[in-house]
């Protein structure tokens, strides 16, 4: 039984929320159907999700979603996740009932509004998240709001999307226009710079960065 639709991503996936025949809620990730919002082709959307599940398999971790199952079909592929319960932080298809960051229904201006030891847990995990993709060989490439989903009813956080990231060493594959957006995020001097992760979270947590 369907209980939901996500027809409007720019991934070129479609997802679905599902009960199976056993009454457990699933999320069904589709590649190979022309979406509105990609201007890709529905084989490039298809190699992308087959070639994610590895990430997703490889990346397994307390805040990420589970994939179950994966398959191929006539005309795509798709992928099975577990359900997990949260409002998506950049929820775009409903910025025109209310406005990223300023209206008290949209989660981002939720998130912001919570206690601060609450959002600091919820920078931990994700810091803690990203310190162990980098252990374990990848990179983080795309992750932004749209990845995190958070359930304000158990301030429980979840990330959703790991599709774009890949094994290093990874060479920049995107835009130059995107090159230099990216670039404002880190110091113009090299030797300012965090060698990894995990040197950016210990000097964090020596300045007290998360209250637990």
């Amino acid at each position: 039984m369907s209980l939901c639709a996500f027809d409007q991503n720019d991934s070129g996936n479609i997802s679905f929320g599902l009960i199976t025949d056993q009454k457990q809620k699933v999320f069904l990730k589709y590649a190979g159907a022309r979406t509105v919002n990609h201007d890709g082709e529905p084989t490039q959307t298809i190699e992308r999700l087959r070639k994610a599940t590895k990430a997703y398999d490889d990346l397994r971790h307390p805040v990420l979603v589970k994939l179950i199952d994966q398959c191929d079909t006539p005309s795509g592929f798709a992928a099975l996740f577990e359900w997990a319960d949260g409002d998506c932080l950049h929820a775009h298809w409903n910025f025109a009932r209310y406005p990223k960051y300023q209206h008290p229904q949209c989660p981002s201006y939720r998130l912001r509004n919570l206690p601060i030891n609450l959002r600091l847990n919820t920078l931990h995990q994700i810091f803690e998240f990203h310190e162990y993709v980098a252990q374990k060989g990848y990179v983080a490439i795309d992750f932004y709001d749209g990845c995190i989903m958070y359930d304000f009813a158990t301030d429980r956080l979840t990330i959703c999307d790991v599709d774009f990231y890949e094994k290093a060493p990874f060479q920049w594959d995107g835009p130059r226009a995107l090159y230099y957006v990216a670039r404002r995020a880190v110091s113009p001097e090299r030797e300012a710079r965090y060698q990894s992760i995990g040197e950016f979270i210990e000097e964090w947590e020596a300045a007290g960065g998360w209250v637990g």
